[in-house]
């Protein structure tokens, strides 16, 4: 992890606090507007802030929460957007797209429950299924991004966790056994890249 020492005390870098600290007033200030129009919201936090939140320094701090749980109520959705506009993280600093890929079978009974809001009631993805869901990212989008390898070399994932991250994968992003030897040849790559990860 980065971050500066005083004498035995590791300090994260500024900037990551400050972008925690941001998301995090924004979640406060959404519960309270909440709590005033009686509506209950659930989400499960996943992706780069929880990363952050389970106390691992990404290079770049994220900007946005992911749910892994749809949000559908437009009275939340609008007031979601007013937030973010009027704290200047956009309209979409917490938001649902998690919640249309699969997620890892007993992910909810692995989570750990987060804050102490009170209509908000919010659940934090576990490490091991944070990369299960960080490799099936890297291998969807790794010709677009290495965000999702740069946050798993972060977690320095096991032998183990990697085995089941790739299992996940195989189970959820397997090519169709149509497609091309070229799309073969490259998922195979990337289960080959995935594995150079595990720390023993």
């Amino acid at each position: 992890m980065n971050t500066g020492r005083k004498g035995n005390i590791i300090i994260p870098r500024l900037e990551v606090l400050i972008a925690n600290k941001k998301l995090l007033k924004a979640l406060t200030e959404l519960d309270k507007l909440l709590a005033k129009k009686q509506i209950a919201l659930n989400i499960f936090i996943c992706g780069a802030f929880a990363i952050e939140l389970l106390g691992f320094e990404r290079v770049e701090p994220t900007i946005d929460a992911d749910s892994a749980t749809p949000i559908t109520n437009k009275e939340v959705l609008e007031l979601i957007k007013a937030i973010g506009e009027a704290r200047g993280l956009g309209s979409r600093w917490l938001n649902d797209q998690a919640s249309t890929v699969a997620i890892p079978e007993g992910a909810v009974s692995r989570a750990s429950s987060f804050g102490s809001w009170r209509n908000i009631k919010a659940i934090l993805m576990d490490r091991s299924d944070l990369i299960k869901m960080k490799s099936a990212a890297f291998s969807t989008r790794r010709d677009e991004t290495l965000k999702d390898w740069e946050d798993l070399k972060l977690m320095k994932p096991t032998a183990k966790e990697m085995y089941d991250a790739i299992a996940f994968l195989r189970a959820t992003r397997s090519p169709p056994t149509n497609a091309t030897r070229r799309i073969i040849e490259e998922f195979n790559e990337t289960v080959d890249d995935l594995k150079k990860l595990a720390v023993e």
